[in-house]
Protein backbone atom coordinates (compact mmCIF):
# COMPACT_ATOMS: atom_id res chain seq x y z
CA UNK A 1 0.00 0.00 0.00
CA UNK A 2 1.21 3.24 -1.03
CA UNK A 3 1.13 6.12 2.12
CA UNK A 4 0.81 9.26 0.89
CA UNK A 5 0.97 12.94 2.94
CA UNK A 6 -1.06 15.78 1.83
CA UNK A 7 -0.39 19.14 3.67
CA UNK A 8 -0.19 23.07 2.53
CA UNK A 9 -1.34 26.28 4.54
CA UNK A 10 -4.26 27.08 6.13
CA UNK A 11 -7.43 27.59 3.61
CA UNK A 12 -5.08 26.72 0.81
CA UNK A 13 -7.91 23.88 -0.19
CA UNK A 14 -6.47 20.82 1.50
CA UNK A 15 -9.76 19.54 2.38
CA UNK A 16 -11.02 20.10 -0.83
CA UNK A 17 -8.27 18.11 -2.41
CA UNK A 18 -8.21 15.45 -0.09
CA UNK A 19 -12.43 15.17 -1.08
CA UNK A 20 -11.20 15.10 -4.38
CA UNK A 21 -9.08 12.12 -3.30
CA UNK A 22 -11.63 10.14 -1.52
CA UNK A 23 -14.05 10.30 -4.42
CA UNK A 24 -11.61 8.57 -6.31
CA UNK A 25 -11.78 5.65 -3.44
CA UNK A 26 -8.78 6.39 -1.64
CA UNK A 27 -8.92 6.41 2.56
CA UNK A 28 -8.15 9.77 3.96
CA UNK A 29 -7.36 10.09 7.42
CA UNK A 30 -7.43 14.08 8.57
CA UNK A 31 -4.96 14.75 11.60
CA UNK A 32 -7.51 18.14 12.31
CA UNK A 33 -10.00 15.86 12.53
CA UNK A 34 -8.45 13.63 15.10
CA UNK A 35 -7.00 16.51 17.54
CA UNK A 36 -10.94 17.98 17.53
CA UNK A 37 -11.93 14.46 18.70
CA UNK A 38 -8.96 13.79 21.41
CA UNK A 39 -10.05 17.18 22.88
CA UNK A 40 -12.95 16.17 23.23
CA UNK A 41 -14.22 16.56 27.09
CA UNK A 42 -13.11 12.99 28.85
CA UNK A 43 -10.02 12.52 26.64
CA UNK A 44 -6.30 12.66 28.27
CA UNK A 45 -5.71 15.64 26.13
CA UNK A 46 -8.60 17.62 26.35
CA UNK A 47 -7.57 17.66 30.38
CA UNK A 48 -3.87 18.34 29.63
CA UNK A 49 -4.86 21.40 26.96
CA UNK A 50 -7.51 22.76 29.97
CA UNK A 51 -4.31 22.11 32.65
CA UNK A 52 -2.30 24.39 30.80
CA UNK A 53 -4.45 27.09 29.31
CA UNK A 54 -7.17 27.44 31.98
CA UNK A 55 -11.07 27.04 32.31
CA UNK A 56 -11.40 30.64 30.39
CA UNK A 57 -10.60 28.58 27.01
CA UNK A 58 -13.86 26.15 27.55
CA UNK A 59 -17.41 26.82 26.40
CA UNK A 60 -20.55 26.32 28.98
CA UNK A 61 -20.27 22.60 28.48
CA UNK A 62 -16.84 21.37 29.23
CA UNK A 63 -15.62 21.71 25.45
CA UNK A 64 -12.73 23.92 24.11
CA UNK A 65 -13.61 26.95 22.71
CA UNK A 66 -10.88 26.70 19.73
CA UNK A 67 -11.50 29.94 18.75
CA UNK A 68 -10.62 31.35 21.75
CA UNK A 69 -7.56 28.42 22.08
CA UNK A 70 -6.52 29.96 19.01
CA UNK A 71 -6.56 33.70 20.18
CA UNK A 72 -3.90 32.26 22.93
CA UNK A 73 -1.73 30.26 20.81
CA UNK A 74 -1.48 31.91 17.52
CA UNK A 75 -0.18 34.81 18.87
CA UNK A 76 2.23 33.57 21.41
CA UNK A 77 4.48 30.91 19.72
CA UNK A 78 5.75 29.16 23.31
CA UNK A 79 1.93 28.51 23.49
CA UNK A 80 1.75 27.27 20.59
CA UNK A 81 4.97 25.23 20.67
CA UNK A 82 3.06 23.68 24.72
CA UNK A 83 -0.45 23.00 22.51
CA UNK A 84 1.72 20.94 20.04
CA UNK A 85 3.56 19.05 22.23
CA UNK A 86 0.12 17.91 23.95
CA UNK A 87 -1.31 17.11 21.10
CA UNK A 88 0.66 16.19 17.94
CA UNK A 89 2.35 12.48 19.81
CA UNK A 90 -1.65 11.54 20.06
CA UNK A 91 -2.09 12.30 16.72
CA UNK A 92 0.85 10.46 15.60
CA UNK A 93 -0.18 7.35 17.70
CA UNK A 94 -3.85 7.28 16.70
CA UNK A 95 -2.66 7.82 12.36
CA UNK A 96 -0.38 4.71 12.66
CA UNK A 97 -3.02 2.75 13.64
CA UNK A 98 -5.52 3.61 11.25
CA UNK A 99 -3.01 2.90 8.63
CA UNK A 100 -2.28 -0.84 10.30
CA UNK A 101 -6.19 -1.34 10.78
CA UNK A 102 -6.57 -0.53 6.53
CA UNK A 103 -7.16 -3.80 4.47
CA UNK A 104 -4.41 -5.37 2.97
CA UNK A 105 -5.99 -4.89 -0.54
CA UNK A 106 -6.03 -1.03 -0.56
CA UNK A 107 -3.63 0.56 -3.20
CA UNK A 108 -3.26 3.80 -1.64
CA UNK A 109 -3.75 5.82 1.38
CA UNK A 110 -3.85 9.40 1.97
CA UNK A 111 -3.45 11.40 5.28
CA UNK A 112 -4.22 14.89 5.18
CA UNK A 113 -1.44 16.54 8.30
CA UNK A 114 -1.27 20.50 7.89
CA UNK A 115 1.43 20.71 10.07
CA UNK A 116 3.74 17.78 8.60
CA UNK A 117 7.10 19.59 8.24
CA UNK A 118 6.71 21.88 11.51
CA UNK A 119 5.57 18.64 13.62
CA UNK A 120 8.82 16.78 11.31
CA UNK A 121 6.65 14.00 10.72
CA UNK A 122 7.53 14.19 6.45
CA UNK A 123 9.86 11.14 6.54
CA UNK A 124 8.89 7.44 5.71
CA UNK A 125 6.38 8.50 2.87
CA UNK A 126 5.58 7.58 -0.70
CA UNK A 127 4.97 10.73 -1.55
CA UNK A 128 4.24 14.02 0.06
CA UNK A 129 1.90 16.44 -1.27
CA UNK A 130 1.69 20.15 -1.01
CA UNK A 131 -1.21 22.27 -1.85
CA UNK A 132 -0.76 25.68 -2.33
CA UNK A 133 -2.74 28.71 -3.27
CA UNK A 134 -2.48 32.32 -3.92
CA UNK A 135 -1.55 34.66 -0.98
CA UNK A 136 -5.27 36.60 -2.11
CA UNK A 137 -7.36 33.84 -2.03
CA UNK A 138 -5.26 32.46 1.11
CA UNK A 139 -6.62 36.09 2.89
CA UNK A 140 -10.15 35.94 1.39
CA UNK A 141 -10.83 32.31 2.48
CA UNK A 142 -9.66 32.86 6.13
CA UNK A 143 -12.03 36.00 6.22
CA UNK A 144 -14.77 33.48 4.74
CA UNK A 145 -14.19 31.45 8.16
CA UNK A 146 -14.94 34.52 10.15
CA UNK A 147 -11.32 35.33 11.44
CA UNK A 148 -10.39 38.88 11.38
CA UNK A 149 -7.43 39.67 9.27
CA UNK A 150 -4.96 39.95 12.46
CA UNK A 151 -6.16 36.61 13.34
CA UNK A 152 -5.85 35.65 9.42
CA UNK A 153 -2.23 36.71 9.72
CA UNK A 154 -1.25 35.38 12.66
CA UNK A 155 -2.32 31.98 11.45
CA UNK A 156 -0.25 31.89 8.57
CA UNK A 157 2.80 33.37 10.39
CA UNK A 158 2.10 30.10 12.52
CA UNK A 159 3.37 27.95 9.79
CA UNK A 160 5.96 27.49 7.46
CA UNK A 161 5.83 29.55 4.63
CA UNK A 162 3.97 27.86 1.77
CA UNK A 163 6.93 28.12 -0.60
CA UNK A 164 9.25 26.49 1.73
CA UNK A 165 6.43 23.55 1.69
CA UNK A 166 6.10 23.58 -1.97
CA UNK A 167 10.05 23.29 -1.91
CA UNK A 168 9.98 20.25 0.18
CA UNK A 169 7.37 18.09 -1.18
CA UNK A 170 7.63 15.69 -3.63
CA UNK A 171 4.20 16.90 -5.52
CA UNK A 172 2.13 20.27 -5.34
CA UNK A 173 -1.20 21.18 -6.37
CA UNK A 174 -1.86 24.62 -7.30
CA UNK A 175 -5.42 25.51 -5.64
CA UNK A 176 -6.28 28.76 -8.18
CA UNK A 177 -9.70 28.98 -7.08
CA UNK A 178 -11.02 26.50 -9.87
CA UNK A 179 -12.18 23.15 -8.85
CA UNK A 180 -12.17 21.74 -11.74
CA UNK A 181 -8.14 22.81 -12.17
CA UNK A 182 -7.57 21.07 -8.32
CA UNK A 183 -9.47 17.91 -9.32
CA UNK A 184 -7.49 17.45 -12.63
CA UNK A 185 -4.28 17.86 -11.19
CA UNK A 186 -5.52 15.06 -8.39
CA UNK A 187 -6.19 12.75 -11.23
CA UNK A 188 -3.16 13.12 -12.98
CA UNK A 189 -1.22 12.52 -9.62
CA UNK A 190 -3.34 9.26 -9.31
CA UNK A 191 -2.98 8.41 -13.09
CA UNK A 192 1.10 9.15 -13.02
CA UNK A 193 0.89 7.09 -9.34
CA UNK A 194 -0.35 3.85 -11.20
CA UNK A 195 -3.34 3.45 -8.88
CA UNK A 196 -6.32 1.99 -10.25
CA UNK A 197 -8.80 2.33 -8.55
Amino acid sequence: MKRWALTGGVACGKSTAAGFFSEAGIPVWEADVAAHAMMAPGRPVHAQVVGSFGTEILNPDGTIDRRKLGRKVFFDRAALQELNRLVHPAVAKEMSEWFRLLPPAVPAALAVIPLLFEAGMEKGWDAVIAVACPAAFQRRWLLARGMTEEEGRARVAAQWPAAEKMARADVVLFNGGSLSCLKSQVAYFLNQAGVQI
